[in-house]
Order: structure tokens, then sequence, then C-alpha cells
């Protein structure tokens, strides 16, 4: 992430963290909207409770 309070962060680290940032990003950043596309993706890829062992182990991050 390059902006905000978890700029230097991944996607992945912020899921993990912070689901509900991803999901703020999505519904209020309209200017970028490769951002916006990957925060969708990995919202739907992850279940609600970031509590479940391997949730993200299939999903690749990498910062953006």
């Amino acid at each position: 992430m390059s902006f905000g309070n978890h700029r230097g962060k991944t996607l992945g680290e912020i899921l993990e963290k912070d689901r509900g940032y991803l999901e703020w990003v999505v519904d209020n950043i309209d200017d970028n909207s490769d951002l916006t596309d990957k925060c969708k993706s990995l919202l739907a890829m992850s279940p609600s409770e970031p509590d479940q062992e391997g949730v993200n182990d299939e999903i690749s991050f990498r910062k953006i």
C-alpha cells in the first residue's frame, strides 16, 4: 500500500490485520481501479473471520 495508515504493508498484511480497511478502499477509492480490483479479489477469496488457519495459504500477496 502506498498511502494511508497502512503505507508500506502488503494487501495480505492489511487483510489479516484490518479487513475493514480493504472494504473501505473498495467503497471509497475511485481513481485507482487496479487497487480496488485487487482488494475486491482478496476480499472475495477470504472469509470474513480472519482467525481461520490457512485462509491465506493459496493467495499470493505483493506490495503495490
